[in-house]
């Protein structure tokens, strides 16, 4: 009944196979859900409001399905590529790239997890833990490095052609700075949990509080 209200999982010791307690230690986790189906409202709702504004400054609904594969060649160089971000630019293109890709996978790979926890696929355990485990570290990191790069040349170096920054704009950015960083910061707080637990299991050292 606690675990069912409060979403509470305790962490436990070591797992027989490779894996991890997914919502360990978190009270109320439950709430990581409502908060993601409406952060998902919200985008889908800004998106639909910018395709319309868009829609009405050309005066017409326009053609949106002719010239299909030139579209999708178009939306897969300069979206998931980044194209032309590296036109001119390709230092900051290559910032704007990890930090795009580094944020990619973290949102795949929770949508991984979400689905696991509630059905038990996909797998998260054994050999896919790890590589998942792996490169969730890797895209923390790449996403971390082009956001605090991207940070640096908008508030330090400050171009000239960014010269409309708003005090929204910092902010933004400084959210997910800390957000990245304390994903890292939980993660390690969560190994030294587990690791405590199981030497209190093994009885090499006594309980603790």
């Amino acid at each position: 009944f606690y675990s069912m209200i409060f979403g509470y999982h305790d962490l436990g010791g070591a797992q027989p196979v490779p894996t991890r307690i997914i919502g360990g230690n978190i009270y109320y986790e439950w709430l990581i859900y409502v908060v993601l189906v409406t952060a998902l409202i919200i985008f889908a709702y800004g998106l639909i409001k910018h395709i319309k504004v868009a829609t009405l400054a050309k005066g017409k609904a326009g053609k949106r399905y002719d010239h299909l594969w030139t579209r999708i060649k178009l939306l897969l160089s300069n979206v998931f590529l980044q194209k032309q971000l590296f036109r001119g630019k390709p230092i900051i293109g290559f910032m704007h790239s990890l930090l795009f890709w580094g944020f990619l996978y973290l949102f795949i790979l929770t949508m991984w997890i979400a689905v696991h926890d509630k059905i038990g696929w996909p797998p998260f355990d054994g050999n896919w833990y790890i590589v998942l485990s792996l490169m969730a570290d890797f895209g923390g990191l790449f996403a971390t490095i082009g956001i605090a790069a991207l940070g640096i040349n908008r508030y330090i170096i400050r171009p000239r052609r960014l010269s409309d920054t708003r005090p929204a704009d910092g902010l933004i950015v400084l959210m997910i700075f800390v957000i990245l960083v304390t994903g890292f910061l939980l993660e390690g707080e969560r190994i030294a949990i587990q690791m405590l637990n199981e030497l209190k299991i093994s009885g090499n050292i006594t309980a603790l509080g």
